[in-house]
């Protein structure tokens, strides 16, 4: 009496086949995965641009006066609560009297306009930086209220 069984190619050919679809499949998550991660990355960046300008903005239009510190590229904003902003290569941070906020962004050529005082800071007028994400560019400007309104002036500028 002869049992009904598979034979050893047809198991052989079957496993051959799943082992091709698992292989697909986790090319596949790792792929996903991968595109999830950058665009996570990317997303957290751009929320760190948006906290620091709107931050930003309001500590412009609700301050008497603003002093910039070339040497050590540091702003500190007069008004009803003092707040400083550290401009480091990688990194901005805002601290004021109740808390400290870093935040990872990468900037370069930052420019501060406005009128050199005694201790040889600049009380500003306007400041403008090119932040960078991904391979490109932004150029941010905030302008103090006596100037002009407080805004985003975006450029992008690909490399």
């Amino acid at each position: 009496m002869r049992l009904k069984a598979f034979t050893i190619i047809e198991i052989i050919v079957t496993l051959a086949i799943s082992t091709f679809i698992i292989m697909v499949a986790m090319m596949a998550y790792f792929v996903v995965n991968k595109q999830f991660s950058e665009y996570k990355r990317l997303n957290d960046e751009l929320k760190a641009i948006y906290e620091v300008n709107f931050l930003m903005q309001n500590d412009f239009n609700e301050s008497e006066v603003i002093n910039f510190n070339e040497k050590d590229r540091t702003m500190l904003f007069e008004g009803g609560i003092k707040i400083k902003y550290q401009l480091r290569k990688n990194e901005i941070i805002r601290s004021s009297v109740n808390s400290i906020d870093t935040f990872s962004i990468q900037h370069s050529n930052l420019e501060c306009l406005g009128v050199e005082n005694q201790l040889n800071e600049i009380l500003v007028k306007s400041i403008k930086l090119n932040i960078k994400i991904k391979r490109s560019e932004i150029e941010w400007s905030i302008f103090y209220r006596n100037e002009l309104p407080a805004n985003i002036s975006i450029t992008s500028t690909n490399r």
